[in-house]
Parts: structure tokens; C-alpha cells; sequence
């Protein structure tokens, strides 16, 4: 039963305005502890805000959100912080690695909030399970975008999280790179992880448990 499964986002009435625009209005919704949720809609209707609302990332006009039992943590920007450290992990559409860095540098930065010691061998392993172990002393301006996506993806698995938001994750990727991608996804929520997408890739409707659409500022779910 779904009510007896830990409810770790809940979204009330919340809405969204930029400027006279009204992009979100009213959104209620609720994720439970291994969800794998995929939210659809055109571009610029609301996606990505909706998920930076439920990452602790942008703030809200009106309505509550409350994230592992933490009431509108965006008012509270150390239990945002803290949030963001321990139970949220982004992958975000533009990759958000350092670019001048290595792909070992720039994973050492989520590995510094695993209590695991040896941090290269942690490092590693991530990143063989994403086939780019042979990257690791690679820059990140030298690798296409699906190696970088793949490097995002390592990098969040070693930080602590419950709830993975992944926006566009397979926008500009090759059908080889987006196989991973998906796999790595559905391996995680098989694992017991909360999984929330935002995606124009009809692919990610035929693997999330919970389809919803944003048109007109409203989301609605969408029955198979």
C-alpha cells in the first residue's frame, strides 16, 4: 500500500510566478521512498523549476513544501544546505562539473561527504560501474557530453542521498550513452532509491512507477 511507504516530498498549493508569468499554480504532489516518478511538459512550462522547488534549489510565491519531514526547508537555508548534502543528489542538464578539473578532482568533491576512508578506491569503483574508469585522470573539457553525464552520475553515487532529481538527463545523448543513463536509473531505484525525472524522453514513461504532465501552470498524472 502506498500509504504505508515513507512519504519523503510533499508539495501543497504551490505556485510559481516569474515577473507577470504564472508557471506554476497550486502543484500538490507526493513522493514516497522509492517512487521512480517522470515529470513531462513542454519547454519552459515549469519542469525545472518544479524540480529546483523540490531540491531546495528556488524558492516559491505561495504554498508549502516539506522534504524529509523539514516544513518549507528554502526558508531555513542551513537545512536546505544540509538537505542538499545528505539526502538530495542533482544531476543536473548542463553536467555542473568543473571543467578545468580531472574527473578524479571533480569527484573527490562529493566524496569528501562519504564517511568511506579510502576515497580513491570508492572513486574507482563508481566509476567502473559506469564504464569510464579509464577517464579518471581525463580533464573534464575532454570528454564528450555522455562520458560527462556518465562522470555526474558517478559523482552522485558516491555522496549520501535517498532521492536522486535528474533533469533532462538524457537530452543530448547518443543511444549508447542514454542505455547507461536509463539502466543506472532503474538500477538505483531497484536498489531503494527515490528517482524523479524531468524529461521530454518518452523512453523514461515505459520505466517510471508515476507519469505526470505539466500543461497550463497544473500537473496531472497520466494513467497507462
Amino acid at each position: 500500500m502506498q500509504n504505508e511507504k515513507e512519504l519523503q516530498i510533499t508539495l501543497r498549493n504551490v505556485s510559481k510566478k516569474y515577473g507577470e508569468h504564472s508557471i506554476l499554480e497550486n502543484i500538490s504532489l507526493d513522493i514516497y521512498k522509492g517512487d521512480f516518478v517522470c515529470i513531462f511538459g513542454k519547454s519552459g512550462g515549469g519542469k525545472t523549476t518544479l524540480l529546483n522547488i523540490i531540491g531546495t534549489l528556488e524558492n516559491y510565491d505561495s504554498g508549502s513544501v516539506t522534504c524529509f519531514s523539514n516544513r518549507d526547508p528554502i526558508k531555513a537555508p542551513k537545512v536546505g544546505e544540509l538537505l542538499r548534502r545528505e539526502k538530495i543528489a542533482y544531476l543536473f542538464q548542463n553536467f555542473a562539473l568543473v571543467e578545468k578539473m580531472t574527473v578524479e578532482e571533480n569527484m573527490m568533491l562529493a566524496a569528501k561527504y562519504n564517511q568511506e576512508k579510502n576515497k580513491k578506491n570508492l572513486i574507482e569503483a563508481a566509476l567502473n560501474k559506469m564504464g569510464i574508469s579509464d577517464k579518471l585522470k581525463s580533464k573534464v573539457y575532454e570528454l564528450s557530453g555522455g562520458e560527462q553525464q556518465r562522470v555526474a552520475l558517478a559523482r552522485n553515487m558516491i555522496k549520501p542521498f535517498e532521492i536522486m532529481l535528474a533533469d533532462e538527463p538524457t537530452g543530448s545523448l547518443d543511444y549508447e550513452n542514454k542505455k547507461i543513463v536509463i539502466d543506472t536509473l532503474i538500477r538505483l531505484n531497484d536498489e531503494g532509491k527515490t528517482i524523479v525525472v524531468v524529461s521530454h524522453d518518452k523512453d523514461f514513461e515505459k520505466v517510471a512507477h508515476k507519469n505526470y504532465i505539466i500543461e497550463k501552470s497544473a500537473i496531472r498524472e497520466v494513467l497507462r
